[in-house]
């Protein structure tokens, strides 16, 4: 049990799903500290734009360097097709 919660924490950091749902957080907290209504939707799209920002990032770094030493790098390099989405997308073509 412990070692596939390790597993899922790891893939979950490695996918920077912790920093998408940090940036909501904070924003959240902002604008609660303001009193300011914030619709669903805004938080919605901030995760996904904070996501996809260090998604490609991280999948640039994967592939510009000859030797990735960590777990992140390794992971993206690894699924970078799937991140990519390109089986998605090769129809549109």
């Amino acid at each position: 049990m412990k070692d596939n919660l390790t597993k899922i924490y790891r893939v979950f950091r490695a996918l920077s799903l912790d920093i998408a749902f940090g940036a909501v957080f904070f924003s959240a907290f902002i604008a609660s500290v303001f009193q300011i209504s914030v619709p669903t939707v805004v938080y919605a799209e901030l995760a996904l734009a904070v996501w996809c920002i260090y998604t490609w990032d991280h999948l640039k770094d994967a592939r510009d360097h000859a030797i990735v030493t960590s777990f992140r790098h390794q992971f993206h390099r690894q699924y970078a097709k799937a991140l990519f989405l390109e089986e998605c997308f090769s129809d549109c073509t």
